[in-house]
Formats: C-alpha cells, sequence, structure tokens
C-alpha cells in the first residue's frame, strides 16, 4: 500500500513522535551531556489532554567505544476531563456568570442568546490565546 507515494513507512505514536523530535534538536546543541534527562509534556488537545515522562539518556554502543542516544517513556497519561473543548465552555460560562454579578437591573438579559454567543466566543478564544506559548510575545488587549 502507498500513502503520499510513500511504499513504506511507520506510523508511530505522538509521544514517541515528541520525543524523538526534542531529542534530536536538543543532540543537535549538543546539549545533552552523560547524566539522564528527565523530561514531562504535557498537551491540552480539543478533545482531550496528555502527558508522559521521557528519559533521554546516552548509551554505550555494542562496540563500546561510541555512545548513542536513547530515549525511554516512562509513563504515559490520558484524560478526557481535561481539554481545549471544555476549558472553552468554562471560561464562556465564568464569562456569563461574571456579568451576571456585575450587571444593573436595566442591562438585558443575556443568557440563552445565541447572537451573543457568536459574539463572545471569538473573544474567549483570542483571550485563551495569550495564555499560550506563541501568545506571550503579543499585548493582551482586554475584551
Amino acid at each position: 500500500m502507498q500513502v503520499a507515494g510513500i511504499a513504506e513507512y511507520t506510523l508511530i505514536y505522538e509521544p514517541d513522535a515528541v520525543a524523538i523530535e526534542y531529542g534530536y534538536y536538543k543532540n543537535l546543541s549538543k546539549e545533552f551531556d552523560g547524566k539522564p534527562l528527565t523530561v514531562l509534556f504535557v498537551g491540552v488537545g480539543f478533545a482531550a489532554s496528555q502527558a508522559f515522562i521521557v528519559q533521554y539518556t546516552k548509551v554505550k554502543t555494542p562496540m563500546g567505544c561510541n555512545t548513542q542516544d536513547h530515549f525511554k517513556i516512562l509513563h504515559y497519561a490520558s484524560s478526557q476531563e481535561v481539554s481545549s473543548s471544555k476549558i472553552d465552555s468554562i471560561l464562556f460560562d465564568l464569562t456569563l456568570q461574571s456579568y451576571e454579578d456585575q450587571k444593573n437591573p436595566s442591562d438585558p438579559d443575556i443568557k440563552g442568546d445565541s447572537a451573543v454567543y457568536f459574539q463572545l466566543f471569538p473573544r474567549i478564544l483570542k483571550a485563551k490565546e495569550s495564555f499560550s506559548h506563541e501568545g506571550f510575545n503579543r499585548v493582551f488587549y482586554p475584551l
């Protein structure tokens, strides 16, 4: 079977791919020494979150004259209880609750108003983006 014109391929799990990429770039920059390095990776996706612990070491080759980089995934955990979509819902509910707590009697009731959802949700996503590593270099504008 061919995929994208490639006849031979290997599928690997995401933790393995992340561990390989991290180790490759750390090795290129000569940041590994002889001591084992243990790293915790955490990813929050739209439907689930995952965390895994990887240990990087240098091991002797079979002939014993060279060392080779090696990694081992020590632990992996995944949960659908914490996800980006749930965080979006929580932020939306908290924003609505804050409005309800602070509104004047003459302010409109916005619960259940779909127009409010479509106006507020993109702003919540923009605010959430400011918490990502890409967002730290940007100026945060309040809603």
